[in-house]
């Protein structure tokens, strides 16, 4: 970026030239790339850049695309704390957790949950308008923040309005560098299609978190000394009281970041008094043995890409 260009990154080889040499005077390096400027950055489509197959001539083909991908997927819900400051967030929400329902303890919360999250969609989109592009604005200030940090305050004084450009750049960069294009699935075939890629993820980190069948070991159990006690037993097998619950609620952080519900450790302590009730339930039904729903054992996967470039997701 000091040139004003960056490297546009590429799939495939690593390499782009070879000496076609034999033995150790083979000499192979990546002559071959494309550079882009501030304002190919800027146009809203993520270069693609692949190495193509390099024999026989000693350089391979680029073959450069610009897929636009496409931000219009529905927006995950995420409570924010800033609507804790606006008057009438507890009555909203106290007017739709109250409304009955009949279940089991931990579906009825499940269902609760996904009502509040339609609730309080509307009622942002009335007290705060669009809270997204909101966000956007103010994300994108933070990050001009962090770049200006990074970087000589001398500089920053003499390139005067240049700054700007070089912050959207930087901002289009990282983004670029974060989409993945194509991607080499279990049977070594390329994908590229968005959904594709998707689709191999989720059944790349299936096959990673599901255990492999073992033998039993319970024959060992004999040699491990027993250390506790029928009275430790019968307390650790003991249903939490409220009391236990609401500490544990209460010692969470109200900034850490929200689950796949979306909802965080602020939101459980600025509705404790209407929600307490549903959440005591459903946590003894869990303690009881009841089954969890799916809604609740839910989890998200992101991927951030770790090396320029990935080419599987190993």
């Amino acid at each position: 970026m000091e040139a004003g260009v960056s490297d546009a990154g590429f799939s495939g080889s690593n390499y782009t030239w070879c000496n076609n040499r034999q033995g150790r005077a083979r000499i192979w390096k990546r002559f071959n790339r494309v550079l882009l400027n501030l304002e190919a950055l800027q146009i809203g489509s993520s270069i693609l850049v692949q190495h193509l197959s390099r024999d026989p001539p000693d350089h391979a083909l680029l073959l450069m695309t610009a897929p636009t991908w496409l931000d219009n997927k529905p927006k995950p819900f995420r409570f924010l704390n800033v609507w804790t400051t606006k008057a009438g967030l507890l009555d909203v929400i106290h007017d739709s957790w109250s409304c009955p329902m009949s279940g089991q303890h931990l579906c009825v919360l499940a269902i609760k949950f996904h009502t509040i999250k339609q609730v309080l969609k509307g009622w942002s989109r009335e007290s705060f308008g669009n809270i997204f592009r909101a966000v956007k604005e103010a994300e994108r200030a933070v990050l001009e923040a962090e770049v200006a940090q990074e970087q000589d305050s001398a500089r920053w004084l003499k390139d005067g309005d240049r700054n700007s450009k070089y912050f959207h750049a930087v901002v289009a960069e990282r983004r670029s560098r974060a989409i993945i294009h194509r991607i080499c699935d279990s049977n070594g075939e390329w994908v590229k299609a968005e959904e594709h890629i998707s689709r191999e993820a989720i059944s790349f980190f299936q096959r990673l978190f599901t255990a492999e069948p073992c033998s039993s070991s319970s024959e060992f159990l004999d040699t491990i000394p027993k250390l506790v006690t029928d009275g430790d037993k019968t307390q650790l097998m003991e249903p939490p009281t409220m009391a236990e619950v609401k500490k544990v609620v209460f010692s969470m952080d109200g900034e850490s970041a929200a689950g796949p519900d979306g909802f965080i450790g602020k939101f459980f302590t600025f509705v404790c008094d209407v929600v307490a009730e549903d959440v005591y339930k459903a946590i003894l039904s869990f303690f009881c043995g009841a089954e969890l729903p799916r809604s609740i054992t839910a989890t998200t996967i992101v991927l951030i890409p770790q090396v320029q470039c990935p080419q599987d997701f190993t």
